[in-house]
């Protein structure tokens, strides 16, 4: 039975640090315009446009502009808190 009490899960939060840690790596590696050219042929979008089609091809465009080492620098910054906070959590428990 899962608990209610979120205090205790320090798994969910040490999770989250590391998928914002994965994603300020993809913004440093352009991995987000890779995995929108494997969509987009031609300017054309292949299999309809879905939500997040275009999640991506925003994330491709941030990637490819000024912001995307601000950004990065917010996501490790995120990562770092969050994964620490669990760390917190799970040595107090």
């Amino acid at each position: 039975m899962r608990k209610n009490n979120k205090e205790d899960q320090w798994h969910e939060e040490i999770f989250i640090g590391v998928i914002f840690a994965i994603m300020g790596v993809m913004f440093l590696f352009d991995c987000y315009s890779k995995l929108a050219s494997r969509f987009i042929h031609d300017g054309n979008i292949e299999g309809g446009s879905t939500k997040q089609k275009g999640i991506i091809a925003l994330l491709t465009t941030l990637e490819n502009s000024w912001w995307t080492y601000i950004l990065v620098a917010v996501l490790f910054l995120l990562a770092f808190a969050k994964i620490r906070e669990g760390i917190k959590k799970y040595k107090s428990k």
